[in-house]
C-alpha cells in the first residue's frame, strides 16, 4: 500500500471532522458524537495501516 495524497486527505479530514463533532459542535445529539468517534477511529486506522506499509517497505 502506498501513501498517497488521498490517504493524507482522508486522515486529515477524519481528524478534523472527528474533533469538530466531539469537541466544538454544541448540539447535544448522541449521533453526532458517535459519528465523530467513528471518524477519528477510521482516521487512526488508515494512519496506522499507512505507517505499517511504509515501515515494511523500509525494512526490505
Amino acid at each position: 500500500m502506498k501513501f498517497t495524497i488521498h490517504d493524507f486527505l482522508y486522515i486529515f479530514l477524519g481528524f478534523v471532522f472527528g474533533i469538530y463533532e466531539l469537541f466544538i459542535n454544541s448540539t447535544p445529539r448522541l449521533y453526532t458524537k458517535i459519528v465523530g468517534m467513528l471518524s477519528l477511529i477510521l482516521a487512526i486506522w488508515i494512519l496506522v495501516s499507512c505507517l505499517k506499509s511504509i515501515k515494511n517497505k523500509t525494512k526490505r
